[in-house]
């Protein structure tokens, strides 16, 4: 919906044009009106870039209450606000807008920080509490929305992407301790990728005073999956677990299609957008447009699938195109954009489906993120289900199992199947008692890069273990012992992979980028929570992922689709015959200035590694390699990180 740019400066005054300027770095997220609320002292400031969805002509912000001692901007979307918003005016709360966001102000008024019990949806704010004297900020359950902070001695500063920061004069450089760890995909909650700057993670908010150096950071809320013992006691029939999942799918998707402005999809080839779309449609009061990507090599593109769906629920399908060309021409932005690394282009395809649905005048889109996490939609989950619970099974007969599995997942080879009784996993099964598949399929990166690194960053980071810090950072004992393996797998992910890469570089940048709002209906809190109790049986049933969604989807589905495995989102690698002009650019980065000027890489090493011949080397897992340092490269050129 927006972006926002926050300081509280005790120590010095700031201009109110450094403000602008940082709100104009992400204006991108907001192009429809820029609002500022300022302190007369010019030590509190709260801009804001809106993207104007609800409420298109009186929903300015920031916000305020009817006194002014409440000061808010907020990004995102709070869904069923109207019943909210009709209660709290019943008990004397004065609204000056129709927009959602306005309820923030007066749900904290009411009830300070428990506030969030009352919040549904995807969100991230800050707030100015005068009377009080606080700071309050705060981000949505799963890290949908970004939130991201730089403190300085007593001054803080907040901004929805880390660019913004800059032009306040703060000084950017690399986090050499975070590099390896975000490079590892072992994401840690508050991590970035540049020193000082943290992200408030998911389902927490901070409280600071104004005038102190300490903060207060707490969760509100977590993922609860049910012991073992208590699943078994977990008394639910499968019409009953059926129901009740299309029941809160189905007001999960209705909420999220309220909006003043046209409401779009995005469809792949896959269940969980089709069956988002077939939901949608029936609740929508004229054809919904749906856009799909399209490759030209079969085994990534899915557009089949997605015109037949587009067809069976009477949608709009729109078709966009992708060639190794708009791949190189977009890299360099989706970096810039995400603000991460990126590993494999399906981030700039993603990307470019966004740049083409705003030409195609939407503001609004549902997507499908989330499904997976909840119901074990990738290959590593059903490996870990094969390895832990079908006893009925011998050895000989599930390794037989296994290697049809694979054979049936080729485009997950070398990403998202990970190996059986991995030694790189051997800080996992300690800590945990056993090893997630997940975790397995991308412990070769740090391998891999430790053959390109420089000598004194391998010496920077030779004691550092990036599994053993994710698994000490999240409360192992207090959410995952005593639960299912598989549960514990899906809580793993979903506090790593899903806020900083699937709803970052998939999500949230890559959209915003061109001003769309990505709604997540499989990411209702309400929803998850149901999911979450429900017995693993109905997230996996022998080998077919996501069972729950296809029972409770199967109206709205084609018969093609009920039927088909899950086939994950990437794009062609570089190597690739079509994508030859990928390879090219990948390597002219790589012998670039900028890459000798990181301090990370060895270039040399780099250079022989991404022009070896070696048919050994997985093409998938090359990529993640070069993509990585070629998204460090550009970090360094486009945010001035670069130093040796």
């Amino acid at each position: 919906m927006c972006g926002f740019l926050c300081a509280f400066a005790p120590t010095n005054a700031i201009d109110k044009q450094s403000i602008l300027n940082g709100i104009n770095a992400i204006q991108h997220r907001g192009p429809d009106e820029v609002g500022h609320w300022g302190s007369f002292d010019n030590r509190i400031h709260l801009g804001h870039a809106r993207l104007s969805i609800i409420d298109l002509n009186q929903g300015h912000q920031p916000l305020t209450n009817q006194d002014q001692s409440i000061v808010a901007v907020v990004n995102g979307e709070f869904y069923d606000y109207k019943r909210i918003a009709r209660e709290l005016i019943l008990e004397g709360y004065k609204f000056k807008t129709h927009s959602d966001s306005e309820i923030l102000v007066h749900l904290y008024q009411k009830y300070g920080s428990g506030c969030f019990e009352h919040l549904r949806g995807e969100f991230a704010f800050v707030l100015w509490d005068k009377n009080n004297n606080q700071i309050f900020a705060g981000r949505d359950r799963f890290g949908i929305k970004p939130l991201f902070y730089y403190q300085d001695k007593k001054n803080i500063y907040f901004a929805s992407e880390m660019k913004a920061f800059k032009p306040l004069g703060l000084p950017l450089s690399w986090n050499k301790a975070n590099f390896l760890q975000e490079k590892s995909l072992f994401h840690i909650a508050d991590h970035s990728l540049i020193e000082n700057i943290r992200e408030l993670p998911a389902s927490h908010y901070l409280t600071k005073a104004f005038d102190s150096d300490k903060l207060s950071i707490k969760q509100y809320w977590d993922i609860e999956y049910l012991s073992t013992k208590a699943q078994k006691q977990y008394d639910i029939s499968e019409a009953e677990a059926v129901q009740g999942f299309r029941e809160k799918f189905d007001e999960a998707v209705k909420f999220r299609l309220n909006a003043d402005v046209p409401v779009g999809c995005y469809l792949s080839g896959g269940i969980d957008s089709s069956a988002i779309l077939g939901a949608a449609q029936q609740h929508y009061h004229r054809p919904i447009t749906a856009f799909t990507l399209s490759f030209d090599d079969q085994s990534y593109d899915e557009s089949v699938y997605a015109k037949e769906t587009a067809k069976f629920t009477g949608s709009h399908y729109v078709e966009v195109p992708v060639t190794a060309m708009d791949i190189v021409d977009n890299f360099e932005d989706s970096v810039y954009k995400g603000e991460k690394l990126i590993f494999n282009c399906n981030a700039v395809s993603k990307h470019l489906l966004s740049k083409h649905v705003q030409q195609h005048g939407f503001k609004v889109v549902l997507t499908g993120e989330g499904s997976d996490e909840f119901l074990a939609g990738y290959a590593s989950f059903r490996q870990d289900y094969l390895a832990h619970y079908m006893d009925e099974m011998s050895a000989a007969q599930k390794q037989e199992v296994e290697v049809e599995f694979k054979n049936a997942n080729k485009v997950s080879q070398g990403l998202l199947i990970g190996k059986q009784n991995d030694p790189a996993m051997n800080t996992a099964q300690r800590i945990l008692g056993y090893q997630p598949n997940w975790m397995s399929a991308f412990t070769y990166i740090s391998a891999a890069s430790k053959q390109i690194f420089n000598d004194d960053y391998l010496n920077f980071v030779k004691d550092s273990d990036p599994i053993a810090n994710l698994l000490h950072s999240l409360p192992v004992k207090e959410k995952l012992l005593g639960r299912g393996i598989l549960h514990q797998s899906l809580y793993l992910w979903t506090r790593s992979m899903l806020p900083h890469y699937l709803l970052t570089l998939l999500g949230d940048r890559m959209e915003m980028a061109h001003s769309i709002e990505g709604r997540v209906p499989f990411l209702d809190h309400k929803l998850t929570e149901y999911v979450a109790r429900l017995p693993e049986h109905f997230k996996i049933r022998g080998m077919k992922e996501k069972y729950l969604l296809r029972e409770a989807a199967k109206p709205v589905l084609t018969d093609t689709m009920y039927k088909r495995m899950k086939h994950p989102f990437l794009s062609p690698p570089s190597k690739n015959n079509r994508s030859q002009l990928l390879n090219e650019f990948l390597l002219d980065k790589i012998h670039s200035q900028s890459m000798r000027n990181l301090p990370f890489y060895d270039q040399q090493k780099l250079i022989q590694f991404a022009e070896s011949s070696d048919d050994n080397i997985n093409p998938t897992q090359r990529d993640v390699i070069l993509m990585q340092a070629v998204s460090a490269c550009i970090l360094g050129e486009k945010l001035g990180l670069n130093s040796i």
